[in-house]
């Protein structure tokens, strides 16, 4: 089984879901690292360096301070902070064989996994990548940002993720004006799951059907607002 990050608004059902698919769940709780809004998205404190279950994941001191870990010797190094662009250092979208963000602005410890890990660096405007982006695998991506998609079809296409473009908002964030698919979702083994109803979406055709062509299954949860969560994040395989 895996361990599982997910914000504690998350929907109950979809807790449920992944609690009965046998994995555990850890619940990011609301801090004040952050803006509220965000506070509890694990996507703005950790960022996977892959979308494979085994993938590996870069963690922020405020993380690991927020888990009770020690501090080293040294302390904390607390970088991330409420004002942009210091709430984006982690929020990198990586499919393992591309690391898209505003680089910027991320993490240098991001940086230098992808860079031994040999990931395309792809830089664009948008700090918010993963908010922005849903990593489908590691050639396909889905956003709703044409910036993303002017950016990496002008400066990086052919050698760039395919990307299924979509219709912006229809994506709920408590505190802030629209949420984003990317943080309403997230990769758990061979499934994309939503948290909500990927049917309230006006593409929600053509996101099942570009998520089922690459071999992957596509699960939500009718009957539910689609809410922004800040990404689902699957930790690698756990006892």
């Amino acid at each position: 089984m895996s361990l599982i990050y997910i914000s504690e608004h998350a929907h109950e059902c979809v807790k449920k879901y992944i609690l009965d698919k046998g994995h555990r769940i850890l619940e990011m709780p609301d801090n004040n690292f952050v803006l509220r809004a965000m506070s509890s998205h694990p996507d703005i404190f950790m960022c996977k360096m892959g979308c494979r279950s085994d993938s590996p994941i870069i963690y922020s001191d405020e993380f690991k301070f927020l888990m009770g870990a020690k501090a080293p010797a040294n302390g904390f190094d607390l970088k991330l902070d409420k004002k942009y662009p210091k709430d984006v250092l982690y929020n990198a979208a990586s499919t393992g064989k591309f690391l898209i963000h505003c680089l910027r602005y991320t993490d240098d410890k991001i940086l230098s996994a992808a860079k031994k890990l040999g990931q395309n660096l792809i830089d664009i405007p948008q700090g918010y990548s993963k908010c922005s982006i849903v990593v489908v695998d590691e050639n396909s991506i889905i956003t709703y940002d044409r910036g993303i998609s002017k950016k990496i079809y002008t400066e990086y296409f052919p050698d760039s993720p395919g990307i299924l473009q979509i219709k912006p908002g229809h994506v709920k964030l408590p505190g802030m004006n629209v949420g984003f698919l990317g943080g309403a979702s997230g990769r758990i083994g061979n499934e994309i799951v939503f948290n909500g109803d990927l049917e309230m979406h006006p593409d929600s055709i053509k996101i099942k059907a570009y998520i089922e062509s690459r071999g992957l299954k596509c699960v939500w949860f009718k009957g539910h607002d689609l809410l922004d969560i800040g990404t689902i994040i699957e930790e690698g395989r756990v006892n």
